[in-house]
């Protein structure tokens, strides 16, 4: 998959979802409506400012069993993550209005928010474990990943309502 530069994001649409490049994703709460219920689901936190990010993972973590709820400033992350309590935070490093790496030193500093996992992503492949570590998320993802690559990240962190956790290997 990674053999040849995406150009564009029908190309990660592509390669991620396998030819799903002709469903219309021109809002992210076309993608999001419906899927999935916030109440009973495991939430999951997507902050980027992509337009097109936000409504691809969103469909594809739907898809196995979480809900999702989306935003695009890092200064959104806080309140959003305070409102709807996600059993997981995505944020992106470069986002407007507030760095993501900021955003998540801010989240960990907050009693009530401190202890929910988060999963920094960029596309900026130098520095960002060291970025990652100190901003206390507990993960980092290159782009361009598939969702494969990050459901198995997620699962790490978080199982989606109706699954039972996989028992270790005796």
């Amino acid at each position: 998959m990674y053999l040849r530069t995406i150009r564009n994001m029908a190309d990660f649409v592509k390669l991620t979802f396998g030819g799903a490049a002709s469903w219309n994703f021109s809002s992210p709460w076309k993608a999001s409506r419906g899927v999935s219920d916030l109440s009973t689901a495991k939430k999951i936190l997507i902050i980027d400012d992509d337009p097109d990010i936000v409504p691809l993972l969103t469909y594809g973590l739907k898809k196995r069993g979480y809900g999702v709820v989306g935003g695009s400033d890092g200064r959104e992350a806080l309140p959003l993550a305070s409102r709807h309590m996600p059993d997981l935070i995505i944020i992106d490093v470069n986002l407007p209005g507030m760095n993501g790496d900021e955003a998540v030193r801010i989240l960990k500093r907050d009693e009530k928010l401190k202890h929910i996992p988060v999963i920094l992503m960029s596309s900026m492949h130098e520095g960002l474990s060291e970025r990652s570590e100190a901003s206390c998320a507990e993960a980092y993802i290159n782009k361009p990943f598939g969702l494969d690559e990050l459901s198995g990240m997620v699962n790490k962190f978080c199982v989606p309502a109706g699954r039972a956790a996989l028992a270790p290997a005796p």
